[in-house]
């Protein structure tokens, strides 16, 4: 009776181990998906949270600023518009340490409701993207 039930056993056991690393990851820890958290610091300066990522994964982060400006000149008998949206690129690489997380901080000059988008994209698979007016960024 022993010698049937031990593949089975052993089919359970493999089973629950392969749950067990996907729920809780290598390391021993709850796997969570990639996250960026985008906060300003008490000296304006924006700082970037990352998480989730692997440990001593290289993540090239992206920062992508857009902002879109309307002008209206008039005079005698004219009356002229302008519009236009602007897009700045910054890219940097970073490691993420051992609990899968970095810290990014940068400086950024422009009106409050320009958007930013922050892409992070690890080179063993993660990746994570986040987007926010810069009013809306939490102090």
């Amino acid at each position: 009776m022993l010698v049937k039930a031990v593949p089975s056993l052993f089919a359970l056991l493999v089973l629950v181990s392969l749950l067990s690393r996907a729920t809780f990851g290598a390391r021993g820890r709850a796997a969570q998906p990639p996250a960026l958290d985008l906060r300003w610091s008490a000296d304006d300066t924006l700082v970037v949270l990352g998480s989730g990522f692997e440990p001593g994964e290289r993540v090239a982060l992206t920062l992508t600023l857009r902002r879109h400006e309307e002008r209206t000149a008039t005079g005698p008998g004219i009356r002229l518009e302008s519009r236009q949206s602007v897009s700045q690129s910054s890219s940097t690489t970073l490691v993420a340490d051992d609990n899968g997380a970095f810290r990014f901080a940068s400086t950024i000059v422009a009106p409050s409701d320009a958007e930013l988008q922050v892409t992070a994209s690890g080179d063993r698979g993660s990746s994570a993207v986040v987007s926010r007016r810069l009013a809306d960024i939490p102090r």
